[in-house]
């Protein structure tokens, strides 16, 4: 018998930048639900990385 439940693993990326942290929870199969930054340009960049 298979479980039918599978764990689904998220984050929230505080202090995103440009998204190295972003990029390396997705590349572990982790779904990064909320990234954040206080820095306008970062948010920028992260949002151009991650549309």
């Amino acid at each position: 018998m298979t479980n039918p439940l599978k764990t689904v693993i998220t984050n929230t990326d505080m202090f995103c930048g440009c998204g190295g942290s972003s990029q390396g929870a997705r590349d572990a199969g982790i779904e990064v639900m909320m990234a954040g930054n206080h820095w306008e340009r970062a948010i920028e960049t992260h949002q151009t990385n991650f549309p």
